[in-house]
């Protein structure tokens, strides 16, 4: 599964290549919403398997996420409900693609993303303007948790000389995957 800024950046390059955002503090919300059930600390599996709408089977996974952008298409924000899609589609091609990735390089990635203009100039603040929700099993706490230390977490951790593994071009390459993903379940 991806990190935060890995999932906002992900974002960042579907509403980009996509074009149709409007309510881009909701979309971003979205981009980050099935982590919150993590506020308060790593939450179960149990909690974690809904809210990203998981299977252990990646395809059934991507499934799931198509089955659900259909069924609340019209009922909750589009732009919210493509930010919730883009984040689990992200973590299910993250674990096809890049499961043998050291989490650790993570920190590496969010730190330098962190300095970026894509997250200071125009992520960050729609992510202050955000209004938390609660669907499928995550309540309004949390998100408004999550959201802070979203918004507020530093990311500054400490370099060491082994090469990076989570790269701009690696998550450009995840985020065309997802794009593609997402794309079609919006035209299918």
């Amino acid at each position: 599964m991806a990190s935060g800024l890995m999932h906002l950046y992900a974002g960042k390059y579907f509403k980009d290549k996509y074009g149709e955002i409007t309510d881009l503090p909701q979309y971003y919300l979205g981009c980050i919403y099935p982590d919150s059930v993590n506020a308060f600390g790593f939450a179960s599996w149990e909690v974690r398997y809904p809210a990203h709408l998981r299977s252990k089977d990646i395809e059934e996974w991507y499934e799931n996420n198509n089955i659900f952008y259909r069924k609340n298409r019209g009922k909750i924000s589009e732009d919210f409900l493509l930010g919730y899609i883009i984040h689990n589609i992200t973590d299910a091609a993250y674990d096809k693609h890049y499961a043998n990735i050291n989490r650790n390089d993570w920190g590496r990635f969010e730190n330098e993303q962190s300095k970026e203009q894509w997250w200071l100039g125009e992520v960050l603040p729609a992510l202050k303007a955000a209004v938390p929700i609660s669907i499928n099993n995550v309540n309004e706490k949390d998100v408004k948790e999550w959201l802070t230390k979203i918004t507020t977490e530093s990311r500054i951790t400490s370099h060491d000389d082994k090469p990076k593994e989570v790269t701009t071009d690696m998550m450009d390459e995840l985020s065309h995957i997802v794009y593609k993903i997402v794309y079609d379940y919006i035209h299918g």
